[in-house]
């Protein structure tokens, strides 16, 4: 796995993130290599989540390269019930 996906999903699990999921689809999709899907407690726990990867990624000089890739990523928050 790369960096950057590392360095997401070392940060959703500190942030108490469940269910960290990581789905390659490097073959599949010429603009993502990785989706990571993750369950938050509540929308709020979801939002900080999004900002604490942000956060991370932004302040790690080896991945901010892929800032603006990740930036621009669909980071939703669904809340299902």
């Amino acid at each position: 796995m790369s960096e950057l996906l590392n360095l997401v999903r070392y940060t959703l699990d500190e942030k108490l993130a469940e269910n960290i999921v990581t789905i390659d689809i490097r073959n599949v999709n010429a603009y993502t290599d990785y989706y990571v899907i993750c369950t938050a407690k509540n929308p709020r726990h979801a939002n900080s989540l999004v900002e604490f990867v942000e956060k991370e990624v932004t302040k790690n000089e080896q991945c901010n390269k892929y800032e603006d890739v990740l930036m621009t990523s669909s980071f939703q928050t669904k809340v299902v019930s």
